[in-house]
């Protein structure tokens, strides 16, 4: 499996706050069964983004090397978890490409963009409209945890059809508020278009919000198929990132 959104660097952001915190994370990873995972810290204005990266370039080094110390197979990409603004396309993005997911240079940019907690997840039609203007492609993260996610299933539908990517947290699927609200409604979006959902921890802390995806796994399984569980925790990840 792939995980392509989590916070497993050390002390760069509200994720792993140690090199300790971080080796936990990166275990839970390989005994999960995942073998890739793109680092991706938070960049919220008004960070600096050059000194945010260069923080970032600094705990992927330091990891790196302790995930080879410690002997974890596990293989670290770069990434971030962008918080939406209206400069992102237009600006943000073609200036700063290291913030942007690893993709192949032949396909289209993607980016994993959060929007204020605050929001309503209907924001994301003209996030979206913005990213296609200017040549790039939006993987919303998290739209379960936006204000009307439940009312707007009909909106996030039409939104697949004209090309966005969702990334759900797999713990809303199993566990707690999320789980009680929108397992269901997740689902249902998951089943509409495969292809172009993904799952991914969000990790930030073994024990809290640890670095899994099986957890998941039976009641995807058992609603939608292997297939589906495959496409969103490998494949689609694979086919975007040209992995």
């Amino acid at each position: 499996m792939i995980d392509l959104h989590c916070h497993l660097l050390p002390a760069i952001d509200d994720g792993a706050q140690s090199l300790e915190e971080t080796l936990a994370l990166a275990r839970q990873a390989v005994e999960d069964g995942i073998h890739t995972v793109v680092a991706t810290p938070h960049f919220r204005h008004p960070v600096d983004f050059q000194q945010q990266l260069q923080a970032r370039k600094t705990a992927l080094q330091a990891t790196r090397e302790a995930l080879q110390r410690e002997n974890i197979p596990l293989n670290l990409l770069e990434g971030g978890e962008i918080t939406a603004n209206g400069h992102l396309f237009r600006e943000v993005f073609p200036k700063f490409p290291a913030l942007l997911l690893p993709t192949p240079p032949d396909s289209t940019p993607t980016a994993l963009v959060e929007l204020p907690l605050d929001l309503e997840v209907a924001h994301a039609q003209g996030l979206l409209f913005e990213a296609q203007l200017n040549g790039f492609q939006l993987l919303l993260a998290h739209p379960e945890r936006y204000p009307g996610f439940r009312n707007n299933i009909p909106l996030l539908k039409s939104l697949l059809d004209k090309g966005i990517l969702l990334q759900f947290n797999q713990e809303s699927l199993r566990t707690g508020f999320f789980h009680a609200r929108h397992a269901k409604p997740i689902l249902d979006l998951m089943a509409y278009a495969p292809q172009q959902v993904f799952l991914a921890s969000d990790a930030h802390h073994p024990t809290f919000r640890p670095c899994r995806l099986s957890p998941a796994k039976t009641l995807v399984t058992q609603t939608l198929g292997e297939n589906s569980w495959s496409l969103m925790t490998f494949h689609n990840q694979q086919r975007i990132m040209g992995l």
